[in-house]
């Protein structure tokens, strides 16, 4: 695999965080060198810029260096302190040292006026592509969010319809049967018997 695709899939390419260090702001970053094949770390203060391009081989003995077992493992290492925010400077006059604890250290040194502007543009590209690309997908997720919201809450008019019905119909039962002159309430289909009245005797 070509190393910029070891890079990119490990996660370690366009890194950015800020660091603070005797009072002072800087911006840590990473990007990929195409014309050199590596991976440059970079340090700003919005003025000056400090930085050093690690190739495949060079970076392998940083790796060997901090007695981290693969490249991919040292990669994660880099891409873990960057996101949680870890990284320390020591800011000497022509040098600086970009700490990645526990055991990662890089010697970068001061770039021309030049390269720092070119540095500093690039890095205020990639922050506000950064800062486009969250914010469309914040918008995506507030519209999932809503639909999923939607879908969950029952349709109230229907819903109202259906609780409604019952009511209704109690209190309209609709028109009473009229019973038919001797019919039995219980079987309205069969007449009412009368009663038996027994043997009637004619008197004398």
């Amino acid at each position: 695999m070509a190393f910029r695709q070891v890079l990119s899939s490990c996660g370690v390419i366009d890194l950015s965080t800020t660091v603070r260090e005797a009072g002072k702001r800087y911006v840590a970053f990473t990007s990929y060198v195409d014309s050199k094949c590596a991976l440059q770390f970079s340090v700003t203060d919005g003025l000056r810029t400090w930085s050093k391009d690690f190739d495949e081989v060079a970076l392998q003995k940083c790796r060997e260096a901090s007695a981290v077992a693969t490249l991919d493992a040292y990669l994660a290492d880099i891409k873990s302190t960057f996101q949680s925010g870890q990284p320390k400077l020591s800011v000497l006059p022509q040098q600086t040292n970009l700490i990645l604890p526990p055991d990662i250290e890089f010697e970068l040194n001061e770039s021309t006026v030049h390269v720092s502007k070119q540095l500093i543009q690039d890095l205020v590209i990639a922050l506000a592509t950064k800062a486009d690309n969250l914010s469309t997908e914040l918008v995506a997720t507030k519209r999932k969010l809503e639909q999923r919201q939607k879908d969950a809450v029952p349709d109230m008019s229907s819903t109202s319809a259906a609780l409604y019905e019952p009511e209704l119909k109690k209190k309209n039962p609709g028109p009473k049967m009229k019973r038919q002159q001797g019919r039995s309430l219980l079987n309205p289909s069969s007449r009412k018997r009368k009663a038996a009245s027994g043997v009637v005797f004619d008197e004398e």
